[in-house]
């Protein structure tokens, strides 16, 4: 049978008469080996796991007679509980406190909140859980991660993630808005915008100072680092530099004005030693030339006539940059940096959607994050809000692969853009982790191919194919069968419908249940290595060992006592298969052996008959069963309908 255009990307431009492809929370990946059952897999997106909540301490009453470095279990809430840790005491009081274990409730307790353990009893707290999480930011030079996290009061909070729990850092402003902020290091300091204001955080003594009077003429707009200073850009697009390797110190003298373009200057960014100036309709780079006056200068003739659009849509990934730019008469298109040039990456289905001014709600807040995983560097742009409305998108291009596909977050029976906001990769023991910002609340959390839900909500992901068509005549589809990954997995269904009109309209699904009822795999088949002597004819035999329950064979032939054929009676259901060869327990006779065949996993293969019959098919797949779903191909089994013959 042959193959129809079930693995693919993302591409329904505005005509579905064209193409209508859809590929959400799936990505293809090609099979590098040339040599496998399919050119490319489809492969589900990881799901999204707890890491930290972020949550806030303050003292309410200290208690009496406990211990430094007590642990205490915070009472009340639903969920997995907080854990404190007491810092400092005096004479038995609690004086400071951090948070060890940051739980995940979905009902939080409520303030003050008691607690249990140590050495000690009467102490409270009030607990103030983060809305959503603005930005993350790993320091590679100590490999220490921080969260920034919007709070009720809309104040932006710094938290320092450890292997021990959350620390408490304190309050940047009380800025709104949940946008992601420019963080940059210089291994000694943290230079953080906000927007409109500029902090520096010392890691030696994590203290935070407000230096927004000194940076870019008192309104810093963003910030970044490179060869030893921090740059600022200004509301007024000019470029501001600190002194070398100091953030606390900023001279007003040290300012340039990008002039290859009379737009203002809108998003700085430090990449591959050279600075990136965007700008509306424009794209500068600099270098730096050693001047001891101002060392940064524009690099002659490498202005791109393509500039940025979206401010927080600029992200780097595989060693390139990628955001979304326009031109002097180019709308919305992404582009990727490639050496001094730009590539455009996105294609006429994407730009749709990112020209089309019905969008523009989701968009208008629209910030990029990015991550690898088994090989493959992922560009992620959606909208940013606390509370997405239904419909809104993520997309997401496979820098890897070449492709676009769309990630989605299942909110109730609402599908909305994906609650990832940024993204970092973080060593804190094993494994490394990738941790993703929530938008959509307090935590930190964890994407990880292994976790099958999002936050223990089903994820939902489709692929719809291409049309099928042959000039407008009818053609009989008697058959798809579609190939997965085998897996162990209970209750695994495939969800399959099709269009008989092109797309616009369908029908019902169909289900089909793959894969095992249970975790537990029996006996499919059978090999005498020894025959023993005394059996019978139709003696009844149970093998022994393994875990689960035990199948039994039946002896169908016998010659002077020996076994020379056996057949399965019962299958058995394991969950540790037994060791070949095995042994037998029953029967009239002693010694019989056998080499079993169990597979590790039951093939997963679903089939869908009888079809029907049509002239523009289109075929769409979905599931949502919590596994690590993986289409390795699928097959159509179709024929001309010119047979056929109309009676007059």
């Amino acid at each position: 049978m042959p193959r129809f255009g079930m693995v693919g990307e993302d591409y329904q431009p505005d005509s579905i008469a064209s193409d209508l492809q859809r590929t959400v929370n799936f990505y293809p990946e090609r099979v590098e080996s040339g040599q496998g059952k399919n050119n490319y897999v489809l492969r589900g997106t990881p799901g999204a796991g707890h890491y930290r909540a972020i949550a806030q301490v303050a003292i309410v009453a200290g208690g009496a007679g406990y211990t430094a470095l007590d642990d205490l279990t915070v009472v009340g809430g639903t969920g997995s509980a907080l854990h404190l840790r007491v810092e400092t005491v005096a004479a038995g009081v609690i004086t400071a406190i951090s948070v060890t274990t940051s739980g995940d409730y979905s009902v939080y307790p409520t303030n003050p909140v008691s607690v249990t353990g140590g050495t000690g009893t009467g102490a409270t707290f009030n607990l103030t859980f983060a809305n959503a999480i603005k930005s993350l930011f790993k320091d590679s030079a100590t490999n220490r991660v921080f969260s920034f996290a919007q709070m009720p009061n809309l104040s932006c909070r710094m938290f320092e993630s450890t292997t021990i729990g959350i620390t408490d850092r304190g309050v940047l402003t009380a800025a709104t808005g949940i946008g992601k902020l420019s963080v940059s290091s210089n291994g000694l300091q943290l230079f953080i915008i906000d927007g409109a204001f500029a902090y520096l955080f010392t890691l030696a003594t994590n203290v935070i100072t407000d230096i927004t009077a000194i940076v870019a003429a008192g309104s810093p707009r963003q910030g970044d680092f490179l060869d030893g200073y921090f740059i600022a850009l200004g509301a007024d697009g000019r470029i501001y530099l600190s002194a070398l390797n100091d953030g606390s110190t900023w001279d007003a003298a040290d300012v340039a004005t990008p002039e290859s373009s009379p737009d203002t200057a809108i998003m700085i960014k430090a990449h591959q030693g050279k600075l990136w100036i965007f700008s509306r309709e424009t794209t500068e780079r600099w270098y730096n030339s050693g001047d001891a006056d101002y060392p940064f200068k524009p690099i002659v003739g490498a202005t791109l006539k393509i500039g940025l659009h979206y401010i927080r849509s600029v992200a780097e990934v595989a060693g390139e940059l990628i955001w979304v730019g326009r031109g002097q008469t180019e709308k919305e298109t992404i582009w990727r940096s490639s050496g001094s040039q730009a590539i455009r990456i996105s294609n006429h289905a994407v730009e749709s959607y990112l020209q089309d001014e019905n969008n523009y709600n989701n968009l208008v807040t629209a910030s990029a994050w990015t991550y690898q995983e088994h090989g493959h560097s992922f560009y992620l742009l959606g909208g940013v809000s606390l509370a997405p409305a239904a419909g809104t998108i993520t997309w997401c291009y496979d820098v890897t692969a070449g492709m676009w596909h769309r990630r989605m977050y299942l909110n109730g029976t609402n599908e909305i853009s994906h609650r990832g906001r940024d993204a970092v990769a973080m060593e804190l023991g094993h494994p490394y982790r990738i941790l993703v910002a929530d938008g959509m609340s307090g935590r930190v959390l964890q994407l990880l191919s292994s976790f099958t839900t999002d936050l223990g909500g089903a994820i939902r992901r489709y692929r719809r194919c291409p049309h099928l068509s042959n000039e407008e005549k009818k053609i009989i589809y008697d058959s798809v069968q579609i190939d997965l990954e085998p897996n162990l997995a209970a209750n695994q269904r495939i969800n399959f419908r099709w269009s008989n009109n092109g797309g616009k309209t369908w029908g019902a699904y169909r289900q089909v249940n793959v894969g095992p009822a249970t975790s537990t795999v029996g006996v499919l088949d059978v090999e005498i290595v020894a025959g023993g002597t005394g059996y019978t004819l139709n003696d009844t035999l149970t093998v022994v060992g393994g875990v689960g329950t035990a199948a039994t064979l039946r002896a169908t032939t016998v010659a002077a006592g020996v076994i020379t054929a056996v057949t399965i009676l019962t299958a058995g259901a394991y969950t540790e298969n037994p060791t070949n060869s095995v042994s037998v327990t029953g029967g009239t006779g002693t010694g019989a052996t056998f080499r079993l065949y169990i597979p590790t996993f039951k093939p997963t293969r679903a089939n869908f008959r009888r079809l029907g019959m049509a002239r523009d098919r289109v075929f769409e797949l979905m599931v949502e069963d919590p596994v690590e779903w993986t289409i390795v191909a699928a097959y159509l089994k179709a024929r001309p309908a010119e047979y056929l013959w109309r009676t007059p």
